[in-house]
């Protein structure tokens, strides 16, 4: 995070507006409020886009929910509310249960994974910590104040907010599900999969947005695919070394390389050509 804050931060200005196209559990947007008077979050999931409108509009609500959860917090309890998606009344369950859900499993499942089987249920195991913190009543009451002053929340495709207000020189983030290579990849926690075609025609949205004049930053797996996609907007600082915080498997928290890369030369070298 502190390398990407310091890639974009230096873009922001009183005009422009930040666009997460995969927004996720939100933290990028949530660093960048800090940076711009504008922020438009997007995330497909509407499980993660509904809990932050629940936030948005009934935290206090929330709060009351989860404090709930936190009093009779065990595996039993877990597992029941873990199952609501097993039943054809999940559909109905209002959206201020659903958050607490979210947030509920998030916090007491094994190492915080979210991960779903191919029938889009949720199937992380209880994880057994003596004193989760469930209630940070503090974070969604200010999380509740970004939402309405300067957080726009869409649950679109990744290029349909953008394409609709973007702007020259506002700044777009893209962190798409990874490319696989010829291996697993942390993509395997997600029922929706964004392939090879998906992550050619976000290619072709870079190239688009290149050209009028916005500035990109994307993050991707250090693939021989991605490099050969992406290799004009690469350099020698454009692989980094991360090491994952979440996993079943100690070895799936190693080291590993991924690109962090951006279009700011060309867009720039573009703007001093105009001139």
């Amino acid at each position: 995070m502190p390398l990407l804050v310091s890639m974009i931060s230096p873009k922001s200005t009183e005009n422009n507006t930040f666009f997460d196209g995969f927004g996720g559990g939100g933290s990028v947007s949530f660093e960048m409020a800090q940076h711009f008077s504008k922020i438009v979050y997007n995330e497909k999931n509407t499980e993660i886009t509904s809990m932050y409108e629940v936030i948005r509009d009934n935290p206090k609500e929330l709060i009351e929910k989860l404090k709930y959860a936190e009093q009779n917090n065990n595996k039993e309890f877990f597992l029941k509310i873990r199952n609501w998606d097993r039943h054809t009344s999940f559909k109905s369950i209002d959206k201020i249960s659903l958050a607490m859900r979210t947030i509920y499993l998030n916090k007491v499942c094994f190492n915080g994974l979210y991960r779903v089987n191919l029938k889009g249920q949720f199937n992380v195991p209880y994880g057994k910590y003596k004193n989760p913190k469930i209630v940070d009543e503090e974070n969604i009451m200010e999380l509740s104040v970004l939402f309405n002053s300067k957080i726009l929340i869409t649950n679109e495709d990744f290029w349909t907010p953008i394409s609709s207000e973007v702007k020259p020189y506002d700044v777009v983030y893209f962190d798409p599900p990874y490319d696989q290579g010829d291996s697993k990849s942390f993509i395997e926690y997600n029922n929706d999969r964004f392939g090879f075609q998906e992550q050619k025609r976000l290619s072709l949205y870079m190239d688009e947005l290149t050209h009028k004049r916005v500035y990109v930053v994307q993050s991707n797996s250090a693939t021989e695919r991605m490099k050969g996609l992406y290799n004009k907007f690469l350099d020698d600082n454009s692989i980094i070394e991360v090491r994952r915080l979440v996993g079943a498997k100690v070895t799936s928290r190693q080291p590993i390389e991924e690109l962090l890369f951006s279009n700011f030369k060309m867009v720039d070298k573009n703007e001093d050509s105009a001139e």
